[in-house]
């Protein structure tokens, strides 16, 4: 089992991890795995959301469709069907959909979360079956995987979820941007391995989390979005950096069980999917470790 996404479902000392056919509901709190949901077509990268007084799951299949599941207790409740092989999922307060997928003339498409009909589309082809995030309501970042450079772009998005505008990041091949691994906030983007920072404002580069190496495996913000979190799955440590006016102005690290691979976050806690045994980013880990970690 290759855990590729780790969310925690707040409040339930639950932790939702997806492999490539699978997701496990592990209780953390207890250390077991309390259920598994296998997929026959390979899973892209979830949301997490609350929808009325339950927390979903917005899983994106290559089989074409996206599947809402109960995050607790992880049962498939309703199906979108996309009609493309579904890469990534991002859902927003206003229970708008946005869904990457492989249909060349319309590789973003969202969709109204309670009629299941598509209100919009983004055609640009760098976005195919790329990574999508809401970063707030009307505003929708993309990064690119197929397209070489990569390039991140965020869409301002108009009452009724049409496009208005698009802003590109303006660096093509300069940084190395990359969509795994990738966290947003409200004030900044950090991605690839090595921890490319940039302001979410403008996709303007900040800095590198350098102390961390090149084999940074995920990141996580704190609540105020000035710290970052990241694992080092070489060494049994994450590092904490603190980030202000664009550069590190304090880092340590946080000792860890395992060799930390995954991360989430619930309140003041910090939950890590961790490894006995050291791993780089390209290789598989064994058994897996599930730990907390305190953030007061």
């Amino acid at each position: 089992m290759l855990p590729l996404q780790m969310a925690v479902v707040p409040g339930t000392k639950r932790a939702v991890v997806r492999t490539s056919y699978e997701i496990i509901v592990i209780d953390y709190e207890e250390g077991i795995i309390f259920r598994r949901l296998p997929f026959s077509s390979s899973i892209g990268n979830f949301a997490l959301a609350k929808h009325g007084n339950s927390w979903e799951l917005y899983v994106p299949c290559s089989d074409g469709n996206v599947y809402i599941c109960d995050a607790r207790d992880p049962v498939i409740l309703e199906m979108l069907q996309v009609g493309y092989q579904a890469g990534s999922a991002a859902i927003n307060n206003k229970g708008w959909i946005a869904v990457s997928n492989s249909d060349y003339s319309e590789p973003v498409k969202i969709y109204n979360r309670e009629t299941f009909t598509q209100i919009s589309g983004i055609t640009d082809f760098d976005t195919w079956n790329g990574r999508v995030f809401f970063q707030s309501d009307y505003s929708l970042m993309t990064v690119g995987t197929y397209s070489s450079p990569t390039v991140m772009s965020l869409y301002t998005l108009d009452s009724q979820g049409h496009v208005i505008s698009r802003m590109d990041d303006p660096y093509g091949w300069e940084y190395g941007i990359s969509a795994d691994p990738v966290r947003v906030s409200d004030k900044y983007v950090v991605t690839s391995h090595s921890g490319l920072i940039f302001s979410i404002s403008d996709l303007i580069y900040q800095t590198t989390l350098s102390a961390g190496g090149s084999d940074q495996m995920d990141f996580l913000f704190s609540e105020d979005g000035n710290t970052i979190y990241s694992s080092i799955p070489t060494e049994r440590n994450i590092l904490k950096s603190t980030v202000a006016d664009g550069q590190v102005t304090h880092t340590e690290k946080i000792h860890t069980v395992g060799f930390p691979w995954l991360l989430s976050r619930d309140g003041d806690e910090m939950i890590v999917l961790s490894s006995p045994q050291p791993f780089s980013s390209y290789s598989v880990p064994g058994m897996v470790i599930i730990e907390t970690v305190s953030l007061k």
